[in-house]
Order: C-alpha cells, then structure tokens, then sequence
C-alpha cells in the first residue's frame, strides 16, 4: 500500500482524512507539526488526541519539535495576511527548507503532484 505523510493540526479533521485516504488505497501517516499553536497547553491536548488517534487506528504519528518562537519570526510582518495567504508560504519554506521529512517508503505530498 502507498503511504502518504497527512500534516495533522488536530485529530478530529484528520480522522476523516484518514478513512477517506484508506478508501483510496493509500495508508496515512500523521506528521504533527504545529509550532503555529499557542498556548502550549494547547498544543499538548492537540498532540495527544494525535496520539490516541494514532493508536486507534494504527497509524504512524511523525512528530516535530514544538518552536513556537521559530513560528513567530518565521511570519514577522505577516500578522495581517489573510488565512492561506503569504504565511503559510513562509512557514512552509521555513519549516521546510528542503524537502518534507517522509518516513520510508512514504509518498510526499509533493510527489503526488506530478
């Protein structure tokens, strides 16, 4: 089966990215990436619901480190951008300076474009 890495900012929407990717044929893996979340009590009720998720449906969660600093220069003088605007193209070229980590044997997002 075909994986692919599924960013996950919270288990509620990912559940049903997951069974609809399963319907396809491919097999999720979660990647939590969300230094954007503040407070960071937040950020862990949001990384442990992953966690349960990723139990429940045996999926493999890739986690990374939470940098809420790193998030907030990263969009220094975007704070008024619309959502899906300049910032997520910042963070993105931030976070992920070269490609995005994809466990092995897994199908990047961005070699599902092609």
């Amino acid at each position: 089966m075909t994986r692919i890495l599924l960013h996950t900012c919270c288990a509620v929407c990912a559940a049903a990215c997951t069974e609809r990717l399963r319907q396809e044929g491919l097999e999720p893996v979660l990647f939590f990436s969300n230094s954007n979340i503040y407070p960071r009590e937040e950020y862990e009720r949001r990384l442990a619901a992953a966690k349960k998720l990723a139990e429940l449906q045996d999926l493999e969660l890739v986690l990374d480190d939470y940098d809420h600093e790193a998030w907030r220069e990263a969009v220094k003088g975007l704070e008024q951008e619309p959502e899906k605007g300049r910032v997520v193209r910042s963070v993105l070229i931030t976070v992920f300076p070269g490609p995005p980590p994809t466990p092995a044997g897994t199908v990047s997002i961005t070699s599902l474009r092609r």
